[in-house]
């Protein structure tokens, strides 16, 4: 039988957060909210170990960094389910760097719009995060961006406008920051603070969006004091039913999670949803091509193929020489001499994240890059190789924590070895 608690959890900088509801009889109610702090020396294991002695280990929804996930706008062709995992689908073939059979994801429709949204991060980021809860044996059962729980706190305040607003919550070392306007997030952002001044990231923020014509009439805050700005405030009801005193600040992204869970109508994306690459066969040549790039690129590296093969265990190492045993012509191309004259062309500046291929001797290239020039580089010395062409299907601009990059995927045709 099901477990009528759930557990919400937020890991900051320096502290745990947790709550433990109640639902009975469709009412959820707040048993205990608890803070633990991480001291110097202790890790987080040992603080999950601390929680999880008095609290239940399933039924667990975690907030996720923003910054360590993608938002992208979804426009399908009608509102129906099938049009929106359509347009999903496109999306996630095509727009996000980290490729599509390494991702987490989610997705929805905006309330009373045709719109959607996509929420995607990618599994070793999802991995890295929930690390120290795995080494106490627990895992979540749903994992939400914190973009959302924010919005949905403003959402609910008494403070909510429709006209263009700013949302600026600080939670620790990090922070999140919101532009929207009638209902609908048009940008959002996730970053460490460290050595960055919050005021100088929400000045940029509003100088990116004024660029681009909107205009912002309103900025709230939480956690941070902002010049001009609004601060929001956690509803003393729910002060008085987690138990907690003072205004509760710190406490804005679990209340919004709180929110996501218990209201039916709010868009909760749960990043552990869909997990793409676990459905259907991948195809041989995928396989094959994959494995080429490994060695390659531990040739690259200075790592021999027999000393590849030696550290594998021997299942493992069969299966792997099973493949490269045809690897040298198959469907007519040379795949694995294709395969190292694309590694040899791949710039400095430019990261592969995927590669996949047909029998038809088509391939995929997904990577980043520093600036579009790179990419324009990789692909002339691809077009100079004898036997391939190119050509650049897609380039994306993509802000990150290091700051702006492209990321693109390339189309390459293998030619047939001639008969």
């Amino acid at each position: 039988m099901a477990s009528n608690k759930i557990v919400l959890l937020e890991t900051g900088s320096g502290c745990v957060r947790a709550l433990l509801l109640q639902k009975k009889n469709k009412q959820i109610s707040v048993l205990k909210a608890r803070v633990l702090r991480v001291e110097q020396g202790r890790g987080l294991s040992e603080v999950f170990g601390s929680l999880f002695s008095d609290f239940p280990k399933e039924n667990i929804s975690l907030l996720f960094p923003r910054e360590k996930c993608v938002f992208r706008n979804l426009e399908p062709q009608e509102r129906t389910p099938a049009a929106l995992k359509e347009s999903a689908d496109l999306e996630l073939e095509e727009g996000l760097h980290f490729g599509k059979e390494n991702t987490a994801f989610d997705y929805g429709f905006i309330k009373n719009r045709k719109t959607g949204l996509l929420c995607a991060a990618s599994l070793k980021e999802i991995k890295n995060y929930s690390e120290p809860l795995e080494k106490v044996k627990v895992r979540p059962a749903a994992l939400i961006p914190t973009t959302l729980a924010l919005f949905e706190v403003f959402k609910k305040s008494a403070v909510y406008t429709v006209e263009p607003a700013l949302l600026v919550c600080v939670s620790g070392a990090r922070a999140d920051i919101i532009a929207c306007q009638e209902g609908v997030i048009f940008l959002s952002r996730g970053f460490e603070i460290k050595d960055r001044e919050l005021n100088v990231e929400v000045t940029a923020t509003l100088a990116s969006l004024s660029k681009d014509g909107k205009s912002i009439k309103k900025i709230f805050f939480a956690g941070a004091e902002i010049k001009d700005g609004v601060s929001l405030d956690l509803p003393g009801e729910f002060l008085k039913k987690a138990g907690l005193e003072g205004p509760g600040a710190d406490w804005l992204l679990l209340y919004g999670l709180f929110l996501l869970t218990t209201e039916k109508e709010a868009l909760s994306l749960d990043l552990f949803k869909n997990l793409a690459g676990k459905k259907g066969v991948v195809p041989v040549y995928t396989k094959l091509l994959r494995a080429a790039a490994v060695i390659f690129a531990l040739i690259v590296a200075g790592a021999g193929i027999v000393y590849f093969l030696t550290g594998l265990a021997a299942v493992e190492r069969d299966e792997l020489r099973s493949e490269l045993s045809g690897l040298e012509v198959q469907g007519g191309r040379k795949w694995a001499a294709a395969v190292s004259e694309i590694m040899n062309a791949v710039p400095e500046e430019i990261v592969l994240n995927e590669m996949s291929g047909d029998n038809k001797g088509e391939v995929n290239l997904k990577g980043t890059a520093k600036a579009r020039k790179d990419i324009t580089v990789f692909i002339d010395s691809l077009n100079h190789v004898r036997g391939l062409s190119s050509e650049l299907a897609f380039a994306n601009e993509l802000a990150t924590g290091g700051g702006q990059v492209t990321q693109f995927m390339l189309k390459i045709r293998v030619k047939a070895v001639a008969k």
